[in-house]
């Protein structure tokens, strides 16, 4: 390398963590800089050139989906000319001006949609062949795997099968467990549909069943059709080859999606392996949705539902992963949780929950913890321990969870929230105050009034509970609690 070369490139990242510094500074307090960090990390120029348009973008859209919306800029900015920019934004609105006027300055983009609309255009404008995989072709047969919804309809044309309709769900979900292979018969006749001159035969290979025993098959018709029969039918040869492109799909997916423990501890608040099990406690900052997306994005790729699943269990758990490995197969991906109850089974008068008593619940008798995981506690570190219950507390503080009890309408008193049953004409499940308290009946807010007795029950919500830290007053520190923090969580 000339000293040229060395200049330059010394400049180059002189430049470049030069600018990562300054979006750092000015991004203080809106994103966080290991949230900057990351997106410079996914920043395709390579010096950081598109990072303060990533940074403003951070507000309302996920890191993962502002990566690929610049990458796909990067990849077909010197494919922009005056032609394709005004055939891909076509009306006159204010933001498609100022992107006309300099679309190679992705400045120019209000938002990454902007740009998704230029990447669907340059998708559409693909070859055919780019959306199918042709496996095999002689005189008499043709084996694609189609890689689009598009490209499963052309192939599938005239057949009945569900992945060839305009209905692209069916598609999405098959190829989410497997993917398609198309065996075309081009000699083969179809009397049942005239316009048809191939006869065709469709089989979804599932990731976790290669054998070819095990493929599902289907006629043109959509009917199912046996393995054994079919693998009689169908030329050896073709198996075999449509064998080999599976596992060296599986192969390459795989490595995509090869499972990096470094990555999985990055964004973790516990990683702990059993066997070929991974059971993960992810870092979430709260309940709102950007953070979980934030902290589950890594797993998108193996599962692209965690995040909602994660966030369903607000009211009941603080939720953790489980990872099984398969060698040379994608990781299955489970989302479970620890319940609420071992705090909940520990509210006090005031509706506060001593710490100590959760700790005691949860690392000793283990009262609400799944079965798979509950040997995990006693073998975490105490650094680990701390995080875990640090976690544990924050997230049920910020869930502010709510429960119901059973009490006598009698012992209600004005300012009592209750659940109204009512009457079937009436309906229930309406939470209402208690505003006027009689001898023999009690006023509720929605103008209805109940009988005050010792046998009348009602749902009483206790309100919202929170996990204190008690022990900083009940305990002396010693060797065993100097890990817990002093303070109110």
């Amino acid at each position: 390398m000339s000293m040229k070369n060395i200049k330059y490139n010394i400049l180059e990242q002189i430049i470049t963590e030069g600018r990562l510094e300054d979006m750092i500074k000015k991004y203080e307090g809106s994103v966080s800089e290991d949230m900057v960090r990351q997106l410079s990390a996914g920043d395709p120029s390579g010096n950081n050139k598109y990072l303060d348009w990533m940074c403003a973008q951070r507000k309302d859209y996920t890191s993962e989906y502002i990566i690929s919306i610049v990458k796909c800029f990067h990849e077909n900015v010197n494919r922009l000319s005056e032609k394709n920019v005004n055939a891909i934004y076509t009306s006159d609105t204010e933001s498609n001006t100022k992107i006309k006027k300099a679309p190679k300055d992705i400045n120019s983009y209000p938002t990454p949609d902007d740009i998704e609309v230029m990447c669907k255009y340059f998708e559409e404008q693909k070859p055919k062949n780019a959306s199918r995989v042709k496996i095999y072709e002689d005189d008499k047969w043709l084996v694609v795997s189609p890689l689009t919804h598009d490209a499963s309809c052309s192939y599938g044309a005239h057949s009945n099968w569900c992945v060839s309709t305009t209905n692209p769900d069916y598609y999405k979900r098959y190829t989410k467990e497997g993917i398609l292979v198309f065996f075309l018969d081009k000699k083969g006749t179809n009397p049942k549909k005239p316009n048809a001159n191939i006869y065709k035969i469709a089989v979804n290979i599932k990731y976790d069943q290669p054998d070819p025993i095990d493929w599902d098959w289907y006629t043109m018709e959509d009917n199912r059709v046996d393995a054994a029969l079919m693998m009689n039918l169908i030329p050896k040869n073709l198996i075999e080859v449509t064998s080999k492109y599976f596992n060296e799909f599986m192969g390459e997916l795989y490595k995509k999606n090869e499972v990096s423990m470094e990555e999985l501890k990055k964004n973790s608040l516990i990683t702990y392996a059993e066997n070929n099990k991974i059971f993960l406690f992810l870092k979430l900052q709260n309940w709102d949705r950007s953070s979980i997306e934030e902290a589950t994005q890594f797993l998108v790729k193996l599962d692209d539902g965690v995040a909602n699943d994660i966030m369903s269990y607000k009211e009941q758990g603080l939720p953790y992963v489980t990872l099984i490995l398969r060698p040379g197969r994608l990781p299955d991906i489970d989302t479970n949780y620890v319940n609420w109850n071992a705090a909940v089974n520990e509210r006090r008068p005031n509706n506060t929950i001593p710490l100590s008593a959760v700790m005691t619940r949860l690392s000793e008798r283990y009262g609400s913890i799944n079965s798979e995981i509950r040997g995990l506690l006693p073998k975490l570190s105490q650094e680990e321990l701390q995080d875990f219950l640090d976690s544990y507390v924050k997230m049920f503080n910020e869930a502010k969870i709510s429960r119901t009890e059973n009490v006598s309408t009698y012992n209600l008193q004005v300012g009592d929230t209750v659940i109204y049953t009512g009457t079937r004409r009436y309906g229930s499940g309406e939470q209402v105050k208690v505003t006027r308290v009689a001898e023999k009946s009690i006023q509720l807010s929605n103008g209805k009034r109940i009988a005050r007795t010792y046998s009348n029950y009602k749902k009483r919500v206790t309100g919202i509970m929170k996990i204190v830290d008690d022990r900083v007053s009940t305990q002396q520190p010693t060797t065993e609690s100097r890990w817990i923090r002093k303070r109110i969580i």
